[in-house]
């Protein structure tokens, strides 16, 4: 686990990456999800399975 520390304003924060796995999919669907008006204006036509849990597993 990759964990990088960053200074905000007294606070110290901790950030761990890590490569997505296909037990992710329902979370970041989920979050795809709740944000899709927002995203709509910044990120190009989805297919028509990206907004299913089918679609993320596959492409995880």
């Amino acid at each position: 686990m990759d964990a990088r520390r960053f200074w905000d304003g007294g606070i110290v924060l901790s950030i761990y990456l890590r490569p997505l796995k296909v037990e992710d999919a329902e979370t970041i669907l989920a979050m795809e999800r709740k944000n899709r008006d927002f995203f709509s204006q910044y990120a190009p036509d989805r297919a028509a399975d990206f907004y299913t849990l089918k679609g993320h597993q596959s492409r995880l």
